[in-house]
This record gives C-alpha cells, structure tokens and sequence, in this order.
C-alpha cells in the first residue's frame, strides 16, 4: 500500500468512528440492536485502525489496544444483556482474542489481520441483524439532535465593520430540537485565518420549547455573540457560525468512560484529523457565513 493510500486508509477509518460517534450520541430511541451494530462497527473500525499501525507506524498502539479491548468487553455484555446474535466476525474476533494469555498491541494486530484477510466484504459489512421486518417501524421511532441558526441571517453582499481591536456584539437566536444536556451546547466562530472561537451560552438564555419524557428537549437559544480581531484587515471577509455539541467537558457528559478514551485516539493512533475538533465535538445544523471587517481606528483631529 503506498504512502496516499494509507493515509485515504486511516483518514476513512476516522471518519467512520467519528460517524458512529455521532450516531450513538445524536440519534435518540436506537434499540439496543441498532446500538450493537453500530458498536460493531466501531469495533470493525479500531481493529483495522489497530492493524494498520502495527504494519505501517512506528507510534505506539497501546491506548488503542487498549481502547479496543474494553469495546469489546462492553459490546459482550450488551449482546449477552440483550439477545443480540453478533456478526460472524465479531465472533471470530472474540474467539481469536480469548485464545492470547496477554492481549498486547502487536499481538492482538497480528492474529486479527488473517480475520479480516479471509473474510469477503459482504462478511464484513453484514447488517443482517438490524434488517427485519420490524426495521422500518423502529426507526421511525428514532429522533436526531440537531439545531438552527435563525440570527444572525446569511449576508454575502454586506459586511459588518468595527474598529480592530474592539468588540463587535451580533445578536444570535437558535432552534435546538431533541438535546440531551443544553450545557454541552457550543456557538463555534470560523475566522478566515482558521482560528476558533468558541462559546458556552449561559444556561439561562436557554428556553424550552417542548418537554419530553425522555429528557430530550427542544429549546430556543437567545444570546450576543462577541466578534473580534486585533489585526486590521485589508477588505471584508467571511466568518462561520455554527453550533455544536461539545463533549469534552468530561465532568458534564454523560458519556461513559470507555467512549470518552475511545475517541481521543487521534494522537495516539498517528492520525492527523481533517478538522480542528476533535471527535468528541459534533456538528448539528448548516452553519452561517457572515462577511465582517475590522477597520482602523479613526483618529481624532483636535
């Protein structure tokens, strides 16, 4: 495999875990064998991510080893908790690891490799368990979280001007429809330069909408948000705003602690992201272009 191919190789595997990220935590009402296939295929993801780095990195492995062991551990339990018949090479997975006295990186990569080698793409890819005749009524049933920007509004042919160096107040108003925990709400600000900004609303600009039983709620966000740079800029530029879903405030996310270790692998598996998140931030609606432009400051003739 060349040296771009790799790299397309690994950037899809973390894209894929990032997906399943998202999907475990912003779609609501999953059965637990939606919630098990996508396990699996987390668990798919990291073994191949596992065995990649065992044959073509020098950086160590041992967090996601580890990682991968405790999905494991936790995927048994929830299919055994639940009744899930596991995919085939799931199985041939837990087989192959039970059979090593001391499941470390090198080890656990090598004897995975043939599993995957031998196995057909149709094998691998096998979503059997969660497409049944009932499919369609459970996942009608499923909410996702997501959000809309309503101000500021969308402006290409009109910029925002301020003195360089002050601060620029843009009132901003949101709908969030079906959010767990509104303190893992984020107002992300883009600047042209690819710094970012980002914002925890007060708890108390949020108002709820709809209240559910199940503690995802709909809210409307009212806040200002402070745009600012301390260069002055040659002409007008875009900005982006966007709202996410920040879980890396471990101490208010629900998330359990497996999850948490299990995607901040970024570093740890010698892959560079895409993005400037990490994948424990989501993205949940269209984001909003505004064009501003820092001016400088006007001097005062006496």
């Amino acid at each position: 495999m060349s040296a771009l191919q790799s790299s397309v190789f690994r950037s899809s595997l973390q894209q894929l875990l990032s997906s399943t990220f998202t999907m475990l935590n912003c779609f609501h009402g999953l059965q637990p064998k939606h919630i098990i296939a996508i396990q699996q295929t987390r668990i798919k993801a990291m073994a191949l991510q596992l065995i990649a780095i065992i044959h073509g990195s020098n950086v160590s492995a041992l967090g996601l080893c580890d990682a991968f062991l405790s999905e494991m551990t936790t995927l048994k339990k929830l299919s055994i908790e639940h009744n899930v018949r596991m995919n085939e090479i799931i199985n041939d997975m837990f087989e192959a690891i039970g059979s090593l006295n001391q499941p470390r990186p090198g080890t656990v990569g090598r004897i995975l490799q043939p599993i995957f080698l031998n196995s057909s793409t149709s094998k691998i890819c096998d979503l059997s368990n969660i497409v049944d005749n009932d499919a369609l009524q459970d996942f009608k049933k499923i909410t996702m979280t997501k959000g809309e920007i309503i101000e500021p509004i969308e402006k290409m042919d009109s910029s925002l001007k301020f003195t360089a160096g002050l601060v620029l107040e843009v009132p901003f108003t949101a709908i969030l429809e079906h959010v767990k925990d509104i303190r893992n709400i984020r107002i992300k600000v883009q600047y042209p330069d690819q710094q970012i900004q980002l914002i925890q609303p007060k708890l108390n600009e949020f108002r709820i909408k709809t209240e559910r039983k199940d503690d995802n709620n709909d809210y409307k966000l009212v806040t200002k948000i402070s745009i600012s740079s301390y260069g002055v800029w040659s002409g007008p530029s875009l900005i982006e705003i966007n709202l996410l879903i920040d879980f890396r405030d471990i101490s208010s996310s629900s998330l359990s602690t497996t999850q948490i270790y299990s995607s901040l692998l970024t570093k740890s598996s010698g892959i560079k992201s895409t993005r400037s998140e990490d994948n424990l931030v989501i993205e949940i609606c269209k984001p909003v272009r505004l064009m501003i432009h820092p001016m400088k400051p006007k001097r005062c003739v006496i």
